[in-house]
């Protein structure tokens, strides 16, 4: 079984995710793979992890309506 999790932007997120993958590895003999943020936090927990990693740029929404929402679109298209 192939399990791909996504976790990142805090240790808060991404350390239950590495403790469920121990655990999903172990009673299931499950495959994990990581998928995560390029941001250096997550890169620096999940470098120490015997995981398959794959490492996202990511592009937040912003909240109110200005000029980051055109930006934003346009990161989108792209």
């Amino acid at each position: 079984m192939k399990i791909l999790i996504a976790a990142g932007g805090s240790g808060g997120h991404i350390f239950p995710a590495i403790a469920l993958a121990h655990e999903l590895e172990k009673q299931r003999g499950a495959t994990i793979v990581f998928a995560a943020s390029r941001r250096a936090l997550d890169r620096k927990i999940l470098e120490g992890t015997v995981y398959k990693k794959i490492f996202f740029s990511i592009n937040p929404m912003p909240y109110r309506l200005n000029t980051k929402v055109i930006s934003f679109m346009a990161k989108m298209v792209y």
